[in-house]
């Protein structure tokens, strides 16, 4: 997964599950096609997938499905139903990253996605809509994962004529 950086190049693969996409040095392009690959290599649950389990396609669904009620691993675990480790596991082995980070990700990208997308989107519905109790909870994580904040994401979207490629 080594490459450079540029768009629909795949994510480098990561050391260790727990670290997000920005302190592994990933562009947002990188994570978002991230997101889509593991996305697109899990599938459907209908399907049968023989080269990945289908508790892990299950869960990538719930995931996606539920997002705006899912507060933690567990709550994934308790809809599949499997162990937290047996999740992390998986994750962990098919798509070298923690379930807890795709999570993460995954709600920093559809946070972007209504904040470029829908007029008049505040930080505070768009928290909640994809899954954060707090609008300070997710500029936290747009910091943590984008290293800008919703604000400027927002600006930069504006300037750039709807697509921020930032890193």
């Amino acid at each position: 997964r080594d490459g450079d950086a540029g768009p629909g190049t795949p994510c480098p693969s990561t050391t260790t599950s727990d670290t997000t996409a920005a302190q592994q040095g990933w562009t947002p392009m990188q994570w978002h096609d991230r997101l889509e690959e593991i996305r697109d290599t899990t599938g459907d649950p209908d399907d049968s997938l023989d080269e990945v389990p289908y508790t892990l396609v299950r869960a990538v669904k719930i995931i996606h499905e539920n997002l705006e009620h899912i507060r933690t691993v567990a709550d994934v675990c308790v809809r599949v139903p499997c162990s937290e480790s047996l999740l992390r596991q998986m994750f962990d082995e098919h798509h070298d990253v923690s379930p807890g980070v795709y999570i993460q990700m995954l709600r920093v990208q559809r946070a972007c996605d209504t904040l470029r997308c829908v007029p008049g989107a505040t930080l505070e519905g768009t928290a909640r809509a994809v899954g954060y109790r707090h609008k300070e909870t997710m500029i936290r994580a747009f910091k943590r994962i984008l290293g800008v904040t919703p604000g400027r994401y927002v600006r930069e979207c504006r300037v750039r004529g709807g697509v921020m490629l930032v890193g």
